[in-house]
C-alpha cells in the first residue's frame, strides 16, 4: 500500500505540483483509525479473546488428565524422526572438513610467501631451497583448492 501511495505521490507531482495525496488520505486514514479503536470495537474483540481463551483454558484440565491417563496405561505414544538429523549432522561434518581444509589452504598460501621472501640460505640446483618451499606450497595450495572447489561442485548437483 505504501508503495503504491508513493508511485501515487511521484505521478501527481509530475501533472500537478501543488496536488498533495497526503492532504487528501490523512481524512480517510483518520476515519479508519478511529472506526477500528472505538471502544464498544475494542470490548468485542477483548470479549472474543478472553472466551477464546477461558475455552482453552477450561479445555487444559481435561487434556492433562487424557494424557496421563495414556501415560499410566503405556498408551502414550513419542514419534522421534532422527534420519534428519542424522543427514545434518553429515551435512555439518562436511562443511566442517571444508572449512578446515580452506584453513589450512590459506595458511599454506600464507606460509609459503613468507617463505618465498627469504633471502639467500642453501641452494638446491642452483636454485634457493626456500624458493623451492615456497613453491612447493603453492602448489600444494593449488591442488587442495581444487579439491574443495571439485567437493563443492559435487556435493551441489
Amino acid at each position: 500500500m505504501f508503495k503504491a501511495i508513493i508511485t501515487m505521490e511521484g505521478l501527481e507531482r509530475q501533472f500537478d505540483s501543488e496536488f498533495q495525496v497526503v492532504d487528501h488520505l490523512l481524512p480517510l486514514l483518520q476515519r479508519a483509525h478511529m472506526e477500528r479503536y472505538q471502544p464498544g470495537v475494542l470490548l468485542t474483540r477483548g470479549r472474543n479473546a478472553l472466551t477464546d481463551f477461558f475455552n482453552v483454558a477450561a479445555g487444559v484440565p481435561r487434556d492433562l488428565a487424557r494424557l496421563l491417563r495414556d501415560a499410566r496405561r503405556g498408551k502414550t505414544r513419542v514419534d522421534l524422526d532422527l534420519k534428519r538429523l542424522d543427514q545434518f549432522g553429515k551435512q555439518l561434518d562436511g562443511t566442517i572438513d571444508r572449512a578446515t581444509m580452506g584453513i589450512l589452504t590459506a595458511s599454506l598460501v600464507i606460509g609459503s610467501s613468507i617463505v618465498m621472501t627469504v633471502q639467500g640460505g642453501p641452494r638446491v640446483f642452483d636454485v634457493p631451497l626456500y624458493t623451492m618451499l615456497g613453491l612447493g606450497g603453492y602448489l600444494i595450495a593449488f591442488c587442495t583448492s581444487v579439491w574443495i572447489v571439485f567437493g563443492i561442485w559435487r556435493s551441489s548437483k
